[in-house]
């Protein structure tokens, strides 16, 4: 039986999801409309394109120095390093009905106690595991965690359109922090 992510996503992100899908569309629309609309739209679409076209360069930038960052001071988890943890993020993935099982990798972490998921180039999934985690956690509350993060993934939490789309809607007091832990919500109880 394939695994279905909506049987266990919470109901309030599907409802604060929807909200601010509908919020971002209408400030889209009404950015469109009124650089359409404007008496200046002609003079102004050169410059906004170059704009668009540098803030793209920079965050892809960004991406390949954080990629590799991410190769060049973080250990790989895999068969020979971090097996264990290697066995549960494919069982994990597998279970959760992942194609591939994203790479994970542990990173020294101070101390601080933390895990997240990301998207950096095209398709590529990541996981990143704090070095601390492993260190004070059972196996069980790793499971959890990787569990946790694997469900950002198999959610959609990470996809680069409907998050471009949600934007504007952060600009809502309350509800922007609301989606962000129904978010996390969903992602416990997969």
């Amino acid at each position: 039986m394939a695994f279905d992510v909506n049987a266990l996503r919470h109901p309030k992100e599907r409802i604060y999801g929807a909200l601010m899908l509908w919020i971002g569309a209408l400030v889209w629309l009404a950015v469109a409309a009124g650089a359409v609309l404007s008496q200046a739209f002609r003079i102004a679409i050169l410059p906004a394109a170059i704009y668009l076209v540098v803030i793209w360069l920079v965050l892809t930038i960004a991406r390949v120095l954080i990629r590799a960052h991410m190769f060049g001071h973080h250990v790989l988890v895999g068969p020979d390093q971090f097996p264990h943890i290697h066995a549960m993020v494919e069982e994990g993935a597998r279970r959760l009905g992942l194609a591939e099982a994203p790479m994970t990798f542990v990173y020294n972490s101070q101390g601080v106690m933390n895990a997240f998921a990301l998207r950096l180039i095209g398709k590529q999934r990541y996981v990143w595991i704090a070095s601390a985690l492993i260190d004070a956690d059972t196996d069980e509350q790793l499971r959890f965690v990787i569990g946790h993060e694997l469900g950002h993934h198999v959610a959609g939490h990470l996809d680069a359109l409907p998050h471009v789309v949600r934007l504007a809607g952060f600009l809502i007091p309350a509800l922007g922090p609301a989606y962000s832990r129904a978010r996390e919500l969903t992602c416990d109880r997969i």
